[in-house]
C-alpha cells in the first residue's frame, strides 16, 4: 500500500487509489463528479455515514467545486449528511494514506434501507447531468452527395 501511495500521491485523481479500499458492501464511490480544466476535482462516497464529498486539489481553485456538488446533494435526500474532506498534504487537509480511516471513522447516520434509496436518488441525479443523446438511428443529411455528384 505505502509504495502504490506513494507511486500515485500528487497526480489528479489519486483518490481513487485510497477509495478502491473501501469496503464495498458499505462503500460505494465515483470519481469525478465535478471537475474543472486544471484537474481539480471532486469525488462522491456514499457509506452509512451519509455522502462524503472529497475535494482534490488546490483549495482555493476546488473551493467553487466542492460549494457547487454540496447545494446539489443536500437537495437531494433531505435526512442524508453531507459531509467535506479536503485531500492534500497542507493544514486542515486529509493525506492520501489517511483518507479511508478517515472515511471510516466518521459517525454512522444512515440504515441499509435509507441507502438504498439515496443511491437510487443520485443515479437520478448522475443521469440529469449527462448530454442528451437523440433516439433512433443517427440523423443523415440527404442532399450532401447530390451537390457533389456532377464534379
Amino acid at each position: 500500500k505505502k509504495a502504490t501511495f506513494t507511486q500515485y500521491g500528487g497526480q489528479p485523481g489519486s483518490a481513487q487509489i485510497a477509495l478502491q479500499n473501501l469496503n464495498k458492501k458499505k462503500y460505494t464511490f465515483d470519481i469525478g463528479i465535478e471537475m474543472n480544466r486544471q484537474l481539480d476535482m471532486v469525488h462522491r462516497v456514499v457509506g452509512p455515514c451519509g455522502i462524503v464529498l472529497i475535494a482534490e486539489g488546490q483549495p482555493g481553485r476546488v473551493k467553487p467545486l466542492l460549494t457547487k456538488a454540496v447545494r446539489k446533494h443536500e437537495h437531494v435526500y433531505a435526512d442524508a449528511t453531507v459531509t467535506t474532506l479536503s485531500m492534500g498534504d497542507g493544514n486542515n487537509q486529509v493525506k492520501l494514506t489517511e483518507l479511508q480511516k478517515a472515511i471510516q471513522k466518521l459517525p454512522k447516520t444512515m440504515e441499509s434501507y435509507q441507502l438504498a434509496e439515496l443511491r437510487q436518488r443520485l443515479k437520478g441525479l448522475d443521469e440529469r447531468n449527462k448530454a442528451p443523446l437523440p433516439k433512433g438511428p443517427m440523423p443523415t443529411i440527404k442532399g450532401i452527395n447530390r451537390a457533389l455528384r456532377g464534379r
